[in-house]
């Protein structure tokens, strides 16, 4: 099966349509560049289960969570599209680090409730916890732990996350990072702004197997950066407003 094919075929399952279809109605709350970069992710996320032969089961919940990871920046929007943010201050951290917990809750209510779903919902919220530096992942393992003893998540779909996730992160990473021209605070860096797509990608893959936690199933970065760059066509044409 050809990648577009695959891709044809993911898009009519019902957790990603109804993934799909939250984002095209929240869309209006975010600013152009997270609706594209969350579009965009999805397709990524697919390259990589389709190379590595990942299970519907798996396959399908990750790539309905690339569409809604995101959702949760309507509330620092602020933040988002500013050229430059102190993180020092502590609010400032603080709203950017709640936006997996508020696309959680909006996914959670929002989506109809399968077993795929719920664990949509789960990467979700897990989304920013896959990188090697421990400080820079959010929610913390103790608070994630909070959210399976109240019933949100299951210690299950927890599990499945933290195996399969790091799909969606190093997915999420890849693609930000190569559209510099949408984050005001990427625009200003004259180099990344001069850089032609494949160099962003690759530029985008080294950071990417330096700060994320290694994929399964024998995916890695490089796998999905040639395949962004072989369907750059597909994916401009996906995330096109």
């Amino acid at each position: 099966m050809t990648f577009e094919a695959y891709w044809n075929e993911l898009l009519q399952q019902d957790e990603i349509k109804s993934s799909e279809s939250l984002l095209s109605k929240i869309a209006k709350q975010l600013d152009k560049g997270t609706t594209k970069h969350s579009r965009r992710t999805a397709v990524g996320v697919a390259m990589a289960t389709y190379l590595g032969s990942v299970e519907h089961d798996l396959a399908t919940p990750l790539v309905a969570a690339a569409h809604v990871h995101d959702l949760g920046k309507h509330a620092c929007q602020e933040i988002i599209t500013a050229s430059y943010v102190d993180f020092r201050q502590p609010f400032n951290k603080h709203k950017q680090r709640r936006h997996p917990h508020d696309g959680f809750v909006i996914v959670k209510r929002h989506v109809q409730h399968t077993a795929l779903s719920d664990l949509a919902a789960t990467h979700v919220l897990t989304h920013h916890t896959h990188k090697n530096a421990e400080d820079s992942n959010y929610p913390t393992p103790a608070i994630l732990s909070l959210y399976v003893d109240v019933g949100d998540i299951t210690q299950r779909h927890l599990d499945v996350a933290r195996q399969t996730g790091p799909i969606l992160a190093h997915s999420d990473l890849i693609d930000a990072m190569s559209h510099p021209a949408e984050r005001p605070y990427m625009a200003s860096d004259e180099v990344l702004m001069s850089m032609t797509y494949p160099e962003l990608v690759d530029n985008a893959v080294r950071v990417a197997n330096r700060d994320i936690s290694l994929m399964p199933f024998g995916i890695a970065p490089q796998h999905i950066g040639a395949m962004l760059v072989a369907h750059q066509t597909l994916v401009d044409a996906y995330s096109a407003p």
